[in-house]
């Protein structure tokens, strides 16, 4: 089973009961049952809030009841590695003052890691894109930009040449419209 399975019972005054912590928590999260089960009675060294044991802590004094679980949580495991666990599970009422939870917390860290490389690589390809259509842009308007000035230059090189006064001043209207577009 790709996950830990985990049933537990809380009673009055929050008393907590691990019923079953099965054996797969050591390859998820480092840590064996024993040594949970010890941060969770006091005998071992305190959960830190990310932790395993404070992970089950919480769940225990915070289930509703009659509820499902299914949740993604972040937790630490003794290598100090940062795991992501989709919690499934129920709460159900068994007494007046108890309560059982019936959970599994599957590691989903490969999905999650999977999952932020390809939004950065979306990102990225968006990037790209967005420079790729700004270059088209600028490209084209330096096109344009240069077809405006070859009749500003073809004019004043036939103005050069022209002796007529009235063909001269026509040249010089056509490179000031020329000039006024490009403007």
């Amino acid at each position: 089973l790709p996950g830990v399975l985990l049933s537990l019972e809380t009673g009055p005054e929050d008393q907590l009961s691990i019923r079953f912590l099965s054996p797969r928590c050591e390859a998820v999260w480092g840590y064996s049952p024993r040594e949970i089960r010890d941060a969770l009675s006091g005998h071992g060294p305190a959960p830190g809030s990310d932790s395993p044991a404070a992970v089950i802590l919480t769940l225990a004094r915070g289930a509703a009841h009659d509820s499902p679980l299914d949740q993604r949580i972040a937790v630490r495991a003794k290598s100090g590695e940062r795991r992501w666990l989709d919690l499934r599970g129920w709460v159900t009422r068994t007494g007046p003052d108890r309560v059982r939870t019936d959970c599994i917390f599957l590691d989903v860290t490969d999905e999650v890691a999977t999952r932020s490389e390809l939004a950065r690589q979306i990102e990225i390809a968006q990037q790209a894109q967005k420079h790729e259509s700004l270059g088209k842009l600028t490209g084209g308007m330096a096109h344009d930009f240069n077809n405006l000035l070859a009749v500003i230059l073809g004019n004043l090189e036939l103005m050069q040449d022209e002796a007529d006064e009235e063909a001269r001043q026509a040249l010089i209207a056509s490179a000031i419209r020329a000039t006024q577009r490009g403007a």
